[in-house]
């Protein structure tokens, strides 16, 4: 279940003008694993562009529990509705491991929105890729089975740039199966099991306590 962020091959063109624009007009921190950047009901004044680490995002319950939305990779922007409405999020962002963002300021988010066809575009598209994939999580939350979405969220974490063995990708983030049920909303024993299904079926195998997930489509 995919929300926020994930940028999956071709959700925009990642080029060398692009990469000049984000680390010259932005500001470049390095964040250490486990500290909060934003906090549920901040309007974030900075939208993120991570350049190297994972960021985790969130929601917490009333009693303080954890829901993770997503687990975010390099070359992923985050904080994009809530720094362009200036309007609050109800999502947490936490370092799950040490991250370097390029930050850049509502007003500088704007400047660039006017100044730059190439950063425009990619905030567009990146936005819409945004809504469409809130829609298709919604469809899996509705008529997906658990095992549908453990599925979907692996092959849609995978990388497809590179092919191991002839027939399999890698996983981009190491989930533990606490964090996957988290995501989808089942069980670790539950998905401990469903796991154990989909290496059976021969969609995922586990090489050196790695996950990795066949080239051929469930």
């Amino acid at each position: 279940m995919t929300i926020y962020g994930f940028a999956p091959k071709g959700e925009y063109e990642y080029t060398k003008e692009l990469e000049d624009i984000l680390y010259s007009e932005g500001i470049k921190e390095v964040i250490p694993k486990g500290k909060i950047i934003f906090y549920p009901d901040d309007i974030v004044e900075n939208l993120y562009f991570i350049q190297k680490g994972n960021v985790l995002l969130g929601l917490w319950g009333a009693e303080g529990e954890e829901k993770i939305i997503e687990i975010l990779g390099e070359k992923n922007f985050f904080g994009t509705a809530s720094v362009l409405a200036s309007m609050p999020d109800r999502i947490f962002a936490t370092a799950k491991t040490e991250v370097t963002v390029y930050k850049f300021s509502r007003n500088k988010c704007f400047e660039l929105v006017d100044s730059s066809p190439v950063f425009r575009k990619v905030l567009i598209n990146y936005i819409a890729a945004v809504i469409i994939k809130m829609s298709t999580s919604l469809e899996e939350i509705s008529f997906k089975d658990a095992k549908d979405r453990v599925y979907n969220l692996l092959w849609t974490t995978s990388n497809q740039d590179e092919i191991i063995d002839g027939d399999w990708y890698s996983i981009k983030y190491k989930y533990t199966q606490t964090e996957i049920g988290n995501i989808i909303g089942a069980t670790r024993s539950t998905v401990s099991r469903l796991i154990g299904e989909l290496c059976n079926e021969g969609y995922l195998r586990i090489v050196n306590n790695t996950m990795q997930i066949s080239t051929k489509i469930r």
